[in-house]
C-alpha cells in the first residue's frame, strides 16, 4: 500500500509512514483511523 502527500503529491511505501501516520482518510476524504499521540496504535472510526 501506499500514501500520497495531498500537498507535495508525492508517494511512498505506507509501513515507511505508519507511525508519523495521526490521521487516515479514504478517498471520499472521510476520517477512517486516528491517533492522539504517535506512540499510539490506529484505532478505527466508525463510517456512519
Amino acid at each position: 500500500m501506499v500514501a500520497r502527500n495531498i500537498e507535495t503529491g508525492e508517494v511512498v511505501k505506507l509501513s515507511n509512514l505508519y507511525y508519523e501516520i495521526r490521521t487516515v482518510m479514504n478517498r471520499n476524504r472521510k476520517v477512517v483511523a486516528k491517533r492522539k499521540n504517535q506512540s499510539d496504535e490506529l484505532i478505527r472510526v466508525n463510517i456512519a
